[in-house]
């Protein structure tokens, strides 16, 4: 940088000059030999640069005295071999122009502390105008324009898993996958075993419950991507007889079916987004819940008994547009989905279609989700295949895959019933408090024109279950939340896991630990069908040793009701979980 030719001899003094007086000041205030109101004319006048121009009065060049404008010496005056200004000289303005005030001197002098407090406060202003400033001149400029796919260099990152992205992530990919294996321990009455409508015996068990691998990302960076398989999808051969239960054992095996498989058109005016392919439909706050993230063993009971998540895995193939608005304080979806009891993404029938969809809004929202209160309604109609439909729900704690889990898991299930159009409905709620959550949601079915073997036709049969759960983070975490998707985010410790040897002792993190309570019920009679009703307790314990794996125990109690005394009953079952996704 060019400094400004000397005037006179001395290079004329800008900010950084009047900078040092505020340190000089200071050091007088320390000895409480300045007033505070020359403090405040300091800083008034540190903003601006001097007006003076060439060497004032009292100031010579270097090696020459110090003394009047005609160059004659001041009595009394020690001359500054660096050509400064010495102490006790006499700063005179230049001829013709007026002298400054003199500084009034107030009959109380301020403390260090009190000066310490001003100048921090003049800095932090100044600092915080710096930085209004350039976020204001980031506003105004024009963003840096480039054409996508220019730049194709792939590098490699780590966000809970490895993700690779070009330089402007136009294009992103991340290969990953999910295991989880259970333990199942059970203990049942006879009666809920063995009775009329016995579900049959209950077994201890080990279950790779799941055992998955996916791929997504983004391309041209318009379009989203995701594909996932489940390698531990459960079938029989054909014939198998359908109430073989734990005979089937054998004769199981297992086979890759997808999950989610689908493209999103993303950034799209008006819409915003638009997703083709096999997908979850907008129904179900803990259906809508990542597995890897679920703070139970199992969903609710409920997700069992809503319709478009209880035969197909909860996926469906359809189109549906969403979006989120006000700074992702709302969010709205709304789909066409084929109705499908099949978890292959296969549907074969004509009509036999469902419009589902929902709204959402965050009305509380603080310190990034800490606080919050989330509220939330979806809806679907639906064309029954076959004219039928079914409700059916198992146990909180799985022994098996499928298809022995239908067989020995199932504790209340209405059988087929014929009815010609269905309408669901949901209402959900969510609340943080630090680290307490709680969550709640209710679902009703009404099944049109209803007909059974037993009863004939009984006209709108009505089905319907709730669920509320408390969670509490002994370690200081909170739920985190995810605002596009409007669902619980992945749980991230504040310390992970870890436990070595250091030269002064043991070194450790404890990882998160969560506590957390669920009661669910389902009620599956209605007008002459008695599919039975079902309370279920379930407590948990979870321990989140990193971002990416986890460890959960959870005890459950389910009562079967609803039948006569000899097949209502008891159910207790322990089951632990090992997790962990990439």
């Amino acid at each position: 940088m060019e400094h400004p030719p000397r005037q006179g001899g001395v290079r004329p003094r800008v900010r950084a000059g009047h900078y040092f007086l505020v340190v000089l000041t200071t050091l007088g205030l320390l000895v409480g030999v300045v007033p505070g109101s020359t403090l405040a004319q300091v800083f008034q006048g540190a903003s601006q640069p001097l007006p003076y121009q060439g060497a004032p009065a009292g100031v010579a060049p270097a090696g020459q005295p110090v003394g009047q404008p005609d160059g004659g010496p001041v009595p009394g005056s020690v001359v500054s071999h660096d050509g400064g200004v010495p102490s006790g000289a006499v700063m005179q303005p230049p001829t013709g122009q007026p002298a400054p005030p003199a500084a009034q001197m107030d009959d109380k002098t301020i403390t260090a502390a009190e000066a310490k407090k001003m100048i921090d406060a003049a800095l932090k202003a100044h600092d915080e105008k710096t930085r209004k400033d350039a976020e204001e001149k980031k506003k105004t400029e024009a963003p840096p324009w480039y054409a996508i796919g220019t730049k194709l260099d792939m590098n490699a990152t780590w966000r809970n898993g490895v993700w690779f992205e070009t330089p402007n992530k136009d294009f992103t990919l991340h290969i990953g996958g999910t295991v989880q294996y259970d333990l199942a321990l059970y203990s049942a009455d006879s009666n809920l075993e063995f009775g009329p409508r016995g579900v049959g015996a209950f077994n201890d068990g080990v279950n790779l419950r799941r055992g998955r691998l996916r791929t997504e990302g983004s391309m041209w960076e318009v379009l989203d991507y995701r594909f996932e398989l489940e390698f531990f999808n459960g079938v029989t051969p054909p014939g198998t007889p359908a109430d073989a239960g734990r005979a089937t054992q054998g004769l199981t095996f297992v086979t890759p079916s997808p999950t989610d498989a689908w493209l999103t058109f993303t950034k799209l005016p008006i819409i915003g987004n638009i997703r083709i392919g096999n997908q979850k439909e907008p129904i179900s706050l803990e259906h809508l819940e990542s597995y890897r993230f679920l703070p139970f063993l199992e969903r609710s009971p409920l997700f069992d008994f809503l319709t478009p998540t209880a035969f197909n895995n909860g996926f469906s193939p359809g189109i549906m547009a969403f979006d989120a608005l006000f700074d992702d304080r709302m969010t709205w979806a709304v789909g066409i989905f084929k109705n499908t009891y099949d978890g292959y993404g296969f549907g074969l029938g004509d009509g036999e279609y469902a419009v589902t969809g929902r709204l959402t809004a965050l009305p509380w929202y603080e310190d990034d989700g800490a606080c919050m209160v989330h509220l939330g309604v979806a809806g679907s109609h639906r064309d029954p295949i076959d004219d039928q439909v079914r409700f059916r729900v198992r146990s909180s704690v799985r022994n098996a895959p499928a298809p022995l889990t239908p067989f020995v898991n199932v504790l209340i299930d209405t059988g087929f019933i014929n009815a010609t159009a269905q309408d669901l409905m949901g209402l959900e709620f969510f609340m943080n408090l630090g680290p307490l959550t709680v969550q709640a949601e209710w679902q009703a079915s009404w099944n049109q024109n209803t007909l059974t073997t037993a009863t004939g036709p009984v006209g709108t049969t009505f089905f319907q279950g709730y669920y509320v759960q408390a969670l509490y983070w002994l370690t200081g975490e909170h739920t985190r939340w995810d605002r596009k998707a409007a669902a619980p985010d992945r749980p991230i410790p504040n310390s992970p896991f870890f436990l070595v040897s250091g030269p002064d002792g043991w070194l450790r993190g404890t990882g998160a630990w969560q506590v957390g309570v669920r009661y669910s019920s389902v009620d599956l009679n209605s007008r002459g069908v008695n599919g039975g009703t079902l309370g279920d307790l379930t407590v948990g314990l979870n321990w989140i040793l990193n971002p990416n794996a986890k460890l959960q125990w959870n005890y459950g109690w389910e009562h079967r009701g609803g039948f006569n005394s000899v097949s209502n009953g008891d159910m207790h079952a322990l089951g632990m979980r090992m997790q962990f996704d990439f």
